[in-house]
């Protein structure tokens, strides 16, 4: 007959007391439905220490914009590695689904795995719920202030457009200096002026998408099944799909909207700079006014600067 050790038991050898749950045992426990776990009564759930903050070792950080995930340790400058987090169970006990809502977006993630939701897809659904391309809806909703900051974020950080597109899509007047056939570069009539090649334009490398780092998004753009590609595939042009009936003097085309929508806006970028991964909590109030219930298994993720 099998038998446990008293190690395995949690309890110490001469110690009547059980040690503290080891999370590492975590994956040997039986994983919970919903209906399960509120049939349960007095049960809270715990989140991996990595989530809630209580990790005296490591503090996780995840940029929800390019994906990249750091483990840093603590009282040092350097990282450590990730990889050995990645499929530890995110909760205590182990759930098949949890639910994320935020006070940095309208946005609600749904996290599901048959076998358990780990660290590693709490990040790779957030990289795939906020890739999704906001709506004309969404904007509509949004404060002139929110849209303006979202445009401004776009349209000078954003490499998709070249100063032709940008112009275009947004329904603005690019301005001229000097005349058809007489360019002081050689080129643009717009470079000569700025300082900038011949060819005109040539915005910086963009530090905000996804592109240049994309190498690095293990739990972002990339070793994901069902995610979609990185952003450097998703745009192309000045926008997703290209939108060509936003043209200039179009109806319309210069409303928040059709700028935005031009342009390619995102999830990722309604966040603008509240872009990193900074755990999460328990806060029935909050999310049961989000949401209109409270349970057990719906955390409140929170994002900062």
């Amino acid at each position: 007959m099998a038998t446990v050790s008293s190690a395995a038991a949690g309890v110490g050898a001469g110690n009547s007391q059980p040690n503290a749950f080891a999370w590492s045992t975590a994956n040997y426990t039986p994983a919970l439905e919903s209906h399960e776990l509120y049939a349960l009564e007095g049960v809270r759930v715990k989140l991996h220490p990595l989530l809630s903050g209580e990790e005296e070792k490591f503090m996780l950080r995840y940029d929800m914009v390019t994906g990249t995930t750091q483990l840093f340790v603590a009282n040092s400058h350097s990282e450590g590695d990730f990889t050995p987090f990645a499929g530890a169970s995110a909760t205590l006990p182990r759930l098949k689904e949890i639910i994320l809502v935020t006070k940095s977006s309208p946005w609600v993630t749904r996290v599901r795995n048959d076998k358990g939701v780990t660290l590693a897809n709490i990040l790779e659904q957030l990289w795939h719920d906020y890739a999704v391309p906001v709506t004309e809806a969404e904007i509509a909703a949004m404060g002139r202030g929110e849209w303006a900051q979202l445009y401004r974020r776009i349209g000078r950080h954003s490499p998709r457009a070249s100063a032709e597109n940008y112009f275009a899509a947004t329904g603005m007047t690019p301005p001229v200096y000097g005349t058809p056939g007489a360019l002081p570069s050689g080129g643009s009539p717009y470079g000569a002026h700025y300082g900038l090649p011949a060819g005109g334009y040539n915005y910086p490398p963009n530090p905000y998408g996804p592109q240049a780092a994309a190498a690095t998004a293990t739990y972002g753009s990339l070793l994901i099944g069902a995610t979609p590609a990185p952003q450097s595939t998703l745009f192309h042009g000045y926008g997703h799909v290209s939108p060509v009936s936003h043209s200039p003097g179009a109806s319309g085309a210069t409303s928040p909207a059709n700028r935005l929508l031009a342009l390619g806006a995102t999830r990722r970028d309604w966040l603008v700079d509240r872009r990193i991964f900074n755990g999460l909590s328990n806060d029935p109030t909050y999310c049961e006014s989000r949401l209109g219930f409270k349970a057990p298994n719906v955390f409140l993720l929170e994002l900062i600067r």
